[in-house]
């Protein structure tokens, strides 16, 4: 007889044996082999790369001379740009949509936005479709975005529930269309124009802390006239969270940025226009999905020091930031 080592009527050792529920073709033991970092690159999206040691990204609104000239009465479609914790662009957006949409639903309309590298390949394709707007006590009401691959393959989508977290908002983070709640951003009942905002991010339960959404309000002269006169926003998205976010879960998080400058930032600068006359909006008050405007002009008189004086909370956020954020706000 052969030795235990020795395959029948061979004269080579035996070939290892494939286990018996295992997909035929499929390599044996390969999450034992391949280390978690290469796999984790195999589920990365195309174009995600980016993402994957980012501590922090910045979302920048480019300034449309037609909407400054023009008062805000002719909307341009947004472009955005995304920069790394270096101050390097590695992101852009573009925004796809109708002159009318633009002009007629404002924050509401319905746009396709595409996500290229800084190279030019795509990266991610944003879907917002058209809705009512106003009380999220109606399905007719309520927001939702779509996040596709380059490849077309459905990563999540950004949305609002039924009553929109009531007194202060709330967005919801899901992934694919299977329904789970990755992430819920909650901002503040009262946000101020020329004042900072901010959304904080927790996982799907509400109990751990993933990071915040900020929007970045005036610092200098320059800052302030560019929040006045245009609708051109900032915003900083910090994952600081206490697990490990994937490159999937970085894109998604920004595509909730600006979904969140769509909901609240795109229905008029400070200085408006209308029938009525001339008004300077500083504030901007949430209830239930709607948006209520507090009209310093007309009114005459604006509690601004309820959304821009920053709570103790906040503060104490701010005091972990590393100087080299610090250093790029500045």
């Amino acid at each position: 007889g052969g030795s235990p080592g020795m395959a029948a009527g061979k004269g080579g050792p035996s070939a290892p044996q494939a286990p018996a529920d295992a997909v035929p073709g499929a390599a044996v033991g390969y999450a034992a082999t391949v280390p978690p970092e290469v796999q984790e690159a195999e589920r990365t999206p195309a174009g995600f790369e980016a993402f994957g040691l980012a501590p922090m990204l910045t979302l920048k609104q480019d300034i449309s001379a037609v909407e400054i000239a023009t008062g805000g009465c002719c909307q341009r479609e947004s472009k955005f740009r995304v920069e790394n914790y270096g101050g390097n662009s590695v992101y852009e957006a573009q925004e796809s949509s109708t002159f009318c949409c633009r002009c007629c639903c404002r924050g509401h309309r319905r746009f396709k936005m595409s996500v290229v590298s800084s190279f030019g390949h795509p990266t991610m394709a944003l879907t917002r479709d058209w809705d009512c707007g106003g009380c999220a006590l109606f399905p007719c009401c309520l927001q939702r975005l779509e996040v596709r691959s380059s490849a077309n393959k459905v990563l999540g989508e950004v949305g609002t529930k039924f009553g929109g977290g009531w007194f202060c908002p709330e967005i919801w983070v899901k992934q694919e269309h299977k329904g789970d709640d990755l992430f819920l951003i909650r901002g503040g009942w009262c946000r101020g124009e020329l004042c900072g905002s901010r959304f904080r991010i927790w996982d799907g339960s509400r109990k751990v802390y993933i990071g915040k959404i900020d929007r970045l309000g005036a610092k200098n002269l320059k800052s302030a006239a560019r929040l006045v006169a245009s609708e051109a926003d900032q915003y900083e998205v910090h994952y600081d969270g206490h697990r490990e976010l994937t490159a999937r879960d970085k894109g998604l998080l920004l595509s909730a940025a600006i979904f969140i400058d769509y909901l609240f930032y795109e229905s008029g600068g400070m200085i408006a226009t209308d029938a009525a006359g001339l008004s300077l909006r500083c504030c901007d008050c949430y209830l239930c999905g709607c948006v209520c405007p507090c009209n310093a002009w007309r009114c005459g008189a604006c509690a601004c020091s309820a959304c821009c004086r920053k709570s103790k909370e906040e503060e104490d956020e701010d005091a972990m930031t590393t100087p080299q954020t610090q250093q790029m706000r500045r």
